[in-house]
């Protein structure tokens, strides 16, 4: 499922593939596994947000393995042009060089592929999807 976080103007976003892990293309351009923890560290934000319908949190299968298969790989990482938002919807569609360079853009891709309607709070203290 896709996550993100909302540190002021800048926001974050990666994959959730189970077990306390993430996979997120870093600013260094490195596309890496990390924890829960790691992905929030050096943000200003305290939460992440995970795609739901509802109350119920979504994702696919399909988009967690797009995302494993990548690690290790680098992009050419770029503030506005190649970043998170558009690696995690390229898991979402298979498309890695599509326009959703923005987490707005990003929204309507989860939506259109996952159905979610809503972002909800992820409980870091208690491993849990919602707080």
């Amino acid at each position: 499922m896709p996550l993100a976080v909302s540190a002021g103007y800048a926001e974050h976003s990666g994959v959730y593939i189970g077990q306390n892990r993430i996979v997120q293309l870093s600013r260094s351009g490195n596309i890496e596994r990390v924890s829960s923890e790691r992905f929030i560290r050096g943000k200003t934000a305290m939460s992440i947000y995970v795609s739901c319908y509802d109350e119920r949190s979504v994702g696919n299968s399909r988009a967690a393995r797009r995302a494993l298969s990548m690690i290790g790989r680098r992009r050419n990482y770029n503030l506005l042009l190649d970043n998170c938002h558009q690696f995690v919807a390229g898991c979402l569609t298979g498309d890695f060089e599509n326009s959703d360079n923005f987490l707005w853009m990003l929204k309507d891709t989860a939506s259109n592929v996952l159905g979610s309607n809503t972002w909800r709070i992820w409980n870091l203290s208690n491993e849990e999807l919602f707080g």
